[in-house]
């Protein structure tokens, strides 16, 4: 479903709107808390599935940029992605 995105975690789970800025923005925030709460989340967004969890602290590269990675990890199709190339890649 277009619009809406649902996150899971260790106990539970969110649906939440991403169709404005402000509702991504949430959506982002819900995400940075629960993996650091839970240590990973899954994502389903657009009908693609995201893994996000904390970053394990190797010296590696975003797979669509040169930077590294931040303290959270987002993967999708074993490719793993720094949060600023994971939020344009989800909208």
């Amino acid at each position: 479903m277009r619009g809406v995105a649902h996150i899971s975690f260790e106990g539970g789970g969110l649906i939440v709107p991403v169709q404005t800025p402000y509702e991504r923005q949430l959506f982002f925030e819900h995400i940075d808390l629960s993996a650091k709460r839970h240590g990973s989340v899954r994502l389903k967004i657009n009908r693609r599935h995201w893994t996000v969890s904390l970053h394990n602290g190797d010296h590696e590269a975003c797979a669509s940029c040169p930077r590294s990675l931040d303290a959270l990890t987002y993967r999708l199709n074993g490719q793993t992605y720094c949060g600023q190339c994971a939020r344009r890649a989800l909208h």
